[in-house]
């Protein structure tokens, strides 16, 4: 049966149907929006700054966030630069961790979490573009970063690079400057327009928390566009982001093949 007698409109039917059954299909798979932190643990970070290190500001002010988050809301955390010393090149430019993994957590979790993170020791370099590739790595697009930190790129990577990917792929990337020079702050400016996000620049330490409270409250600039790989398949844009929005694979996964030749 014909919809109006419209060849497109029926094609446009069929499309809507599959993507209803794909969506039902895999609601309870799919991830609803969340964040994953990247904390800078730094030997930069131990820095006294209006009368307390960095990292206390940051490990503070990240306590108090994740205990107050919405119940509902998945969040993970990664840290980089808290187990090897700087000197310990290049095991130092791989220190990156998985804290907590990406997911909905209780009161009881957060707490562990918050007490771990205090105990942190920042002694080591900063590798953005290792922890950026590293966080994204953990969550399924569309997903949202949030990276804390007080510096630039010390291993050698690309983080700019890495994060515009990111954002083609589907995850945005936000940073958090902790009293940054102005050409950390260029740096990290550039690597967050990069990555689709938001750069955020705190002076007064004790404002942190706002700031972070800001970050989680402001969309993202731009809508992530379709990835390249999946931009060869004859389907509308808008049903791709639709998809990646919903569905939990990852863009390099098999399965998205099957999904797009199927429409």
């Amino acid at each position: 049966m014909r919809l109006g007698g419209s060849p497109g409109k029926e094609e446009k039917v069929r499309k809507y149907i599959l993507l209803c059954a794909l969506m039902l299909g895999f609601t309870a798979l799919a991830s609803p929006g969340g964040v994953i932190f990247i904390l800078d643990a730094s030997n930069s970070m131990n820095i006294s700054f209006q009368g307390m290190p960095r990292i206390q500001w940051a490990k503070d002010a990240l306590g108090e966030l994740v205990m107050e988050l919405p119940d509902e809301m998945p969040f993970g955390l990664v840290v980089f630069g808290h187990r090897i010393p700087k000197d310990r090149e290049p095991e130092s430019c791989r220190d990156v961790e998985l804290a907590l993994e990406m997911g909905v957590h209780g009161a009881d979790v957060r707490a562990e979490i918050v007490q771990w993170v205090q105990g942190l020791k920042a002694q080591g370099k900063t590798p953005l573009a290792y922890a950026l590739e590293f966080a994204a790595g953990k969550a399924s697009p569309p997903c949202r970063i949030a990276l804390i930190t007080d510096g630039m790129e010390t291993c050698g990577g690309d983080p700019v690079g890495v994060a515009r990917d990111l954002a083609a792929g589907g995850c945005v990337v936000d940073v958090v400057g902790l009293a940054v020079k102005p050409e950390e702050e260029d740096a990290l400016r550039e690597l967050a327009v990069a990555g689709g996000g938001r750069f955020w620049r705190v002076e007064e330490l004790g404002s942190l928390l706002a700031t972070l409270r800001e970050v989680l409250a402001t969309p993202a600039t731009t809508a992530p566009p379709v990835p390249p790989m999946l931009a060869c398949y004859n389907v509308d844009p808008e049903v791709v982001k639709l998809l990646l929005a919903h569905l939990p694979y990852p863009v390099s996964d098999p399965m998205w093949c099957v999904i797009l030749r199927f429409l």
